[in-house]
């Protein structure tokens, strides 16, 4: 990979002699002809750091949710016009963050245990803006925890690229949500950083040290303080070693020296026990830790100095990290680390008399272990590129954008690439390396790629209001009838038209020749349809001069122009206005709970039944013993589809609305109707007609004579259908949803969620922020309120308040 320039953030104080040991063991290993930015939590610091290899040091603005300074009002309003809220907040905070993002190669989160504290959101921010510019992600040498079931963290999670992990307790849960092909279980980097020979003073002279570094986060009540005494007593009493108090982290909130101070004095008078409080670096640290028998740590980077300089250690660790580290080290972790809530006196005595008596076997065990650490551990940026570069040769187009379209398995020449359906139930391109011949040919035709289509043909539309008297054709279709004329028309000249079909509850596209089959591929189905390889079969038409009509969603129309890369005067393409699609995987959900409820076989469904009329969509279930009808907002499954919760995950993305629609004629509903001609107003369906070309112009004009028809603007059809130009908004527990879907009935989803109740409380919410927006920038009165815990309460995440205006402010999330 050619990388020039390099964003690594997530630095905490270099006062944080961990920190800094892997800002130092990382910076070391990357070519020197790459460019540095790093991105700290404490700039004053930090800003003048390395500066032989980092270019720029930036601000993370440390933040308080409910203080915001006048200043940073000021600042706020010049640089965003969103409304001020919870997620825009943290935007704010991590500008130059972000600003930085869009011009690096590759963004590295160095912070090894970030996502062990509790306050996350920063990291959030960040990542979501890194997709956003689409750069590369990399969590570097990161611990986590023993199981992951924090949703809104999982999501944030899968938005990297690769993840590397440094011990395995936290591989192993990662692997339960993360593809293993983006992991890679490592050592820490710090293993790897080099001691700094220093002239120490005459206490350390011929001594058997004891090396014992405390921390304000182990040592946290009076009994903790008095069991590190106890073992120090023990040990003065016991054995010949003598004490090294030594602080790793100086950081004023939680500065080990205040602990330290205190254990000293109570040892004043005492010359074996010593206080070492000049402020060295983190390699002159490691040079002192290896002068040690034995060390005793609460920092894991303490720790990490001394495995690597075959100290024998004890670790009292406070999270998963020092478990980790330790089990791969030894096998097991309950010699070598005592859990911070189950310090006692006796079990520091007890460790610290294991390590004592076992110093030998454990000294070999650490010296078998480092040269291969060391090499692993100094090869980390080596094997990020090689990893990334891999990944990216299997991956046909950034995954949040993939439309599941085939085109790239279609032309693939060697069959190396197949559509394999994800956790989700949606198709993804998966490639097998050992067949790819790297020709590229799937990156090239790859409509997210390469969108080649000339939009100069689509400027000038026209727009219709159209409705039919024929009663028959109207009741088969979603709306009018509009598609059954010119379908008919079509093959009745000799014409072939691709569509639709529900078969088996599966949607695939199929060829439709004879007029009495266009009723298999008319009417709405909003599953997602398998193309299989009908695009190579219209290009061979087409170059049969056969006229050919395809009926898609806008994406497949931009798939298949891209595909064919030519603009064949014999094609014509016909696309609904899309709210996006789910998969079969959902819709068998459903009907297995149908057939459960009911006790009885679905034979058909119709997705768009008029039953309750064409303005009231609902949903009919036909079964071998009876139909049930279901209006949208009473069938859990369609409730969740039009609130956005189960769309693929391209649709909350769309790269074929409005202007980049390149169809020739663009159907949709006409919702707006009532409003704009009253007296066109029926129950039984009206469409909005787009023609979007001159092609689709002549065509419609060739079957217009079935209906009656107004002209309307534009920006008329798009007031009340707004999904013509703007994608479907993305609900904030999407993937709570879908991981709740594997589980669970979607009755139960349906109360769990109570997504009605959830719109009301956010339409309630978006209120009270604007107000609060107009008044001040203070947050009180929101997070206070009933229906922020509501929502707060849901999917066992915090779910932030986000709003995003629409450019004609028409519609809020």
């Amino acid at each position: 990979m050619n990388i020039k320039k390099i964003l690594i953030y997530g630095i905490g104080s270099i006062k944080n002699r961990g920190c800094e040991a892997l800002l130092n063991s990382t910076i070391d290993q990357i070519d020197k002809n790459v460019e540095i930015i790093a991105a700290t939590f404490d700039y004053e610091i930090n800003k003048n750091m390395y500066k032989n290899r980092i270019s720029k040091v930036i601000n993370h603005y440390k933040n308080d949710l409910t203080k915001f300074t006048d200043k940073e009002k000021n600042i706020y309003n010049k640089i965003t016009s969103m409304p001020y809220d919870y997620n825009n907040y943290e935007d704010f905070y991590q500008r130059d963050v972000i600003k930085e993002l869009k011009n690096v190669d590759i963004a590295i989160h160095i912070g090894g245990d970030n996502y062990c504290y509790p306050r996350k959101e920063w990291m959030y921010s960040i990542n979501k803006n890194a997709k956003k510019y689409n750069k590369k992600t990399v969590l570097w040498g990161a611990s986590l925890y023993d199981e992951i079931n924090d949703l809104e963290l999982i999501e944030d999670l899968k938005k990297y690229d690769l993840l590397m992990i440094r011990e395995k307790i936290s591989y192993n849960a990662i692997k339960q949500i993360i593809p293993e092909e983006r992991l890679l279980l490592t050592p820490d980097p710090a293993f790897s950083l080099k001691p700094k020979e220093i002239l120490l003073n005459k206490w350390y002279k011929d001594k058997k040290i004891v090396g014992i570094n405390l921390s304000p986060l182990t040592i946290k009540n009076k009994e903790n303080y008095e069991d590190t005494l106890k073992l120090i007593k023990y040990i003065l009493k016991k054995t010949n070693y003598s004490i090294l108090l030594l602080p790793h982290v100086t950081v004023e909130e939680v500065d080990d020296l205040k602990i330290l101070r205190k254990i000293a004095e109570n040892f004043k008078d005492n010359k074996r026990v010593y206080l070492e409080e000049k402020d060295y670096n983190c390699q002159e640290l490691k040079y002192i830790i290896s002068k040690c028998e034995i060390f005793i740590a609460a920092r894991t980077h303490a720790s990490i100095a001394a495995y690597s300089s075959c100290i024998p250690t004890l670790v009292i660790g406070y999270s998963v990290k020092s478990r980790g580290i330790a089990e791969d080290l030894f096998g097991n972790y309950k010699d070598y680390v005592i859990p911070t809530e189950e310090l006692t006196s006796d079990i520091l005595i007890e460790k610290f008399k294991f390590l004592d008596k076992n110093q030998n076997a454990i000294k070999q065990t650490l010296e078998n272990k480092m040269p291969s650490l060391y090499k692993e551990s100094k090869n980390m940026y080596k094997r990020m590129l090689q990893k990334l570069e891999k990944l990216e040769k299997q991956t046909i187009c950034q995954k949040e954008k993939c439309i599941g379209c085939g085109v790239c398995a279609t032309i693939c020449p060697k069959e190396a690439i197949k559509m394999e359906i994800n956790e989700e139930g949606f198709f993804y391109p998966k490639i097998d390396l050992k067949k790819c011949i790297n020709c590229g040919l799937c990156r090239e035709k790859c409509c997210i790629n390469n969108k080649k289509i000339n939009q100069k043909n689509y400027k000038d539309k026209s727009c219709f209001a159209v409705t039919s008297e024929n009663n028959k054709i109207v009741k088969q279709s979603s709306s009018s009838g509009v598609f059954y004329f010119l379908a008919k028309h079509f093959i009745e000249n000799n014409g072939i038209v691709y569509g639709a079909h529900l078969n088996n509850f599966k949607v695939r596209h199929i060829k439709v020749d004879r007029i009495e089959n266009i009723k298999k591929i008319q009417g709405s189905k909003y599953t997602q349809s398998n193309l299989n390889s009908c695009f190579q079969e219209i290009e061979k038409f087409l170059k049969d001069n056969k006229k050919v009509l395809f009926s898609g969603t806008p994406c497949q129309i931009l798939a298949l122009k891209n595909y064919l890369l030519k603009d064949y005067k014999n094609l014509y393409t016909i696309s609904v206005i899309c709210h996006g699609v789910i998969n079969n995987k959902i819709l068998e959900k459903r009907i297995k709970e149908i057939e459960k409820t009911f006790e009885t076989k679905m034979k058909n469904i119709n997705f768009r039944s008029k039953i309750n009329g064409w303005d009231i969509a609902s949903i009919e279930y036909e079964t071998e013993r009876l139909k049930k009808v279901y209006k949208f907002s009473e069938d859990p499954m369609m409730n969740l589809y039009v609130n956005n919760y189960i769309l693929r995950e391209n649709c909350y993305n769309c790269p074929a609305k409005g202007k980049n629609n390149c169809a020739d004629i663009i159907l949709g509903d006409f919702w707006g109707i009532y409003n704009i001609y009253p007296d066109m107003f029926n129950h039984h369906g009206v469409s909005a007609v787009i023609l979007n070309t001159k092609k689709g112009q002549n065509l419609f004009n060739s079957i217009k004579q079935n209906f009656i028809i107004r002209n309307i603007e534009l920006e008329n059809i798009v007031k009340y259908n707004s999904l013509y130009e703007f994608s479907a908004d993305k609900p904030l527990i999407r993937n709570t949803i879908f991981n709740y879907l594997n589980d669970n009935t979607f009755t139960l989803i349906d109360k769990t969620f109570n997504t009605k109740e959830l719109e009301k409380a956010k339409e309630k919410i978006i209120i009270l922020t604007e107000r609060n927006n107009q008044k001040s920038f203070e947050l009180e009165n929101i997070v206070n309120s009933k229906r922020y815990k509501l929502i707060n309460k849901i999917g066992n995440i915090k779910n932030k308040i986000f709003i995003r205006r629409r450019k004609n402010d028409k519609k809020n999330i």
